[in-house]
Formats: structure tokens, sequence, C-alpha cells
């Protein structure tokens, strides 16, 4: 656990509280691995064999209190060698920030920024990317004589899991849901910075293919039919990244592109006043894909 403490209103982002638990690998002693208490919350951090992590911030604007746990927990106990056996396995896997990157999520944040590979708002939906990317589609919507979509909890987990599952399989697939899903990624040999709009910009670009004169389901114009999608309520976002890939998922409640003419008429409407958009173009070394 950290604590900050202040006598103005305390701003924390996702990044303070484990800066100040990484800063004790200054002090962590490879030749001779296991927990101490100057180090013990650096080792939790980097941890390779855990892979869940949760976080909670309560705060008077005062006083933040960051509580961390961790699941499998890293090592634990004190004064008994047989407890620091856990620790001599990880010795090999903590030599260097690189191989740091292997453990949990929330530290390859932390990791990749002091490397300069992503920006910390790259390594997730953070709140400001979930904004973004629910404008970005509530504006083309608008344009679509279409009702504003709302952010569902509940779709932003299950878009995050399996944006999680994408990037450690490395393939572009469809998840299992019942609910409508938008994919996208991209790949580069530079850093990639991505805001909430580029995946939905590509997707909506779709739209100079769609010919409302023929409505129905076609494959090259699904992801932006369901972006506009009329009956379409709720959408939910994931996103995960190791600095050069990263992948993108929407999914949306009620699913759109029932394959059948008469929904298409009455749930993807032409622009009030003409017009369209085209999506993100591959340029500087980047290449974008998309999954229907």
């Amino acid at each position: 656990m950290a604590l900050g403490s202040t006598f103005s209103c305390f701003s924390a982002s996702g990044k303070e509280a484990v800066e100040i638990w990484c800063r004790a690998v200054k002090d962590y002693d490879y030749n001779s691995p296991g927990i101490k208490g100057n180090t013990g919350h650096f080792t939790q951090v980097v941890w390779k064999e855990t892979t869940e992590v949760g976080v909670g911030l309560p705060t008077d604007g005062k006083r933040v209190f960051v509580v961390a746990q961790y699941r499998p927990a890293g090592c634990r106990g004190r004064g008994q060698a047989g407890l620091y056996k856990g620790c001599e396995r990880q010795r090999a896997d903590i030599q260097t920030s690189q191989t740091h990157l292997q453990s949990t999520t929330a530290t390859q944040t932390f990791f990749l920024q002091l490397l300069g590979q992503t920006s910390l708002a790259d390594t997730m939906a953070d709140g400001s990317f979930q904004k973004e990317f629910l404008t970005t589609h509530n504006t083309y919507r608008q344009m679509h004589q279409s009702p504003p979509l709302t952010l569902s909890k509940d779709l932003n987990g299950s878009a995050q899991s399996w944006a999680d599952h994408l990037l450690d399989s490395g393939n572009m697939e469809h998840s299992s849901t019942s609910d409508g899903e938008n994919i996208y990624c991209m790949s580069s040999s530079a850093p990639i910075n991505l805001t909430g709009k580029e995946a939905v910009e590509s997707w909506y670009g779709e739209v100079k293919d769609y010919e409302y004169n023929s409505p129905g389901f076609k494959g090259n114009t699904g992801h932006f039919t369901q972006v506009v999608w009329k009956e379409t309520t709720e959408v939910g976002v994931g996103l995960a990244t190791d600095g050069k890939r990263v992948f993108v998922v929407a999914q949306y409640r009620p699913a759109g592109n029932m394959n059948v003419t008469e929904y298409f008429e009455r749930n993807v409407l032409p622009q009030a006043g003409g017009g369209g958009s085209s999506g993100t173009d591959s340029n500087g070394g980047k290449k974008d894909c998309t999954l229907l």
C-alpha cells in the first residue's frame, strides 16, 4: 500500500504509486534473492507468476490511499529459507527492465512508459480513451440519425478481456460473445500513440462503400453499420498493446448487423445532409487492420 498526503488537493494518476514501489529496485540484491523489507513492493510488482491486479483509490482531497492486490500472490514470508525458493526461481526473470515487461499488465504500463515505448493511456482503455471513443461514436451516429450510445461497464470488462487475449495470442479473431463486436489492430516499428478515435474512424470509413439503395450486410461495410446501428444503445471498449502492436475491441448491445433487409432499412440511415467520411490510412510505417 502506498500513502500520500498533502495539505492541498492531491490529484493522482495511475503511475505515482507504482513508481514509488518500483524505486526499491535499486536496493534489490540479485545475488541474494529473497524478501526484504525495503524491496518487497518492487518484487511483488514484477512477480512473473502473478497474472491479475486490482486497485482501489479512496481520497478526501487531502489524503489518498492506493491499494493494489495481486493474484496469485508473490513471495511471502520472512526468516525461513524455504519460503524464498519462489524468489530464487524469479532471479533470472527480473534482471532487466525489458524482462520486467513480462509481468503484470499494471507493471507493463509503468515500464513501457520508462522505456519510451508507449504512453500510459495507450496501455489500457482508460477514462480519457473511453470518453473519446464514445464521443466519436456518437458524433457519427448523430450524422446518421441514430441516438447516442452509453458506455457499459459490463461491456468494457468483456471487451478488455478479449483485447488482452488478442495481444497474448497475436491472432485477429472474434470472441464468442452474443453482443456485436468490432475489432481493430495496428502495428508499427515506431511507438504507437493511439487515442480513442482512430479505431472508430477506421470502422466508419466503410461508409463510402455502403449502398443505401441496396441495404444489407456486406463484409466491407459491417463495421460502419454496427457503429451507426440505430437500435444499439450500449458500447464497451478494451485496448491492449505491447508498444508496437495495439488491439482495440468494441462490443455493442443490442448487437447490430441483423442480416434482414428491413432491419438495415430502419437502422442504417443516410446522413441528413449527405457527405461521408473515410477512415485512417496506413502511413508512416503503420499497418491498420480490422476484423468483421
